[in-house]
């Protein structure tokens, strides 16, 4: 019953990403810089999403595939939280700096210490690392409570509970393959992206319904 919920639950995953790319352009002029450098995470997420389903009949290791988008969601990230303001303090080089040196970590996972056919599990823990971070940061500030900015917080409420928890579970993966009952895993990965991603279309549609945007 519950690998048939977790089933379902991902076919939803494409339906909340197309409506949430389509609801970014749609209203794309309106949307401050936030929301825009969002909708490129979202149009890449929904791309890997295509490509696994893609795979999936063919029983291919999708792995490599993980590899390839930990990068981009790093840096799409960093992006995102820069026009948040948790970098405010930081000059453009420093910040540049921080995240090329990050990026260069990731990449040199892939090449010399994690084949891109298993679980890039170092380079991920550092990228969630990173993002609960910001999450955090993000959390300190002092912000009125304008409309505006009461979108930007289910956006982070979102990445804050779904990283925090993918770390768990990206932590855990090499153990659950010496459990017997490691579907527990997944099912519990699966639901940390449906509620990231139901947060996510909650905080767009949230923007879009604010008149005055912030520069």
């Amino acid at each position: 019953m519950m690998l048939e919920i977790a089933q379902f639950a991902i076919k939803t995953i494409i339906c909340f990403l197309i409506i949430s790319v389509g609801l970014s352009f749609f209203h794309w002029k309106r949307l401050p810089s936030t929301f825009q450098r969002l909708a490129f995470y979202l149009c890449l997420n929904l791309l890997v999403e295509i490509a696994l389903r893609i795979m999936s009949p063919y029983k291919l290791n999708n792995l490599p595939l993980l590899h390839v988008y930990t990068l981009p969601e790093f840096i799409l990230f960093s992006w995102i939280y820069r026009s948040m303001g948790i970098f405010d303090k930081w000059s453009s080089q420093q910040f540049w700096t921080f995240v090329t040196v990050v990026a260069a970590l990731i990449v040199a996972n892939s090449l010399f210490l994690q084949s891109i056919f298993i679980y890039n599990s170092y380079a991920k823990s550092l990228v969630q690392a990173c993002l609960v971070f910001y999450s955090i940061a993000y959390i300190f500030q002092l912000r009125p409570q304008t409309p505006s900015y009461q979108a930007l917080n289910i956006l982070n409420t979102a990445v804050l509970t779904y990283y925090a928890g993918s770390s768990f579970i990206f932590m855990a993966g090499n153990v659950a393959l010496l459990i017997e009952n490691s579907e527990v895993i997944w099912v519990l990965n699966v639901a940390f992206i449906v509620i990231f991603q139901c947060l996510v279309l909650a905080s767009i549609w949230r923007m879009s319904r604010v008149r005055q945007f912030m520069a």
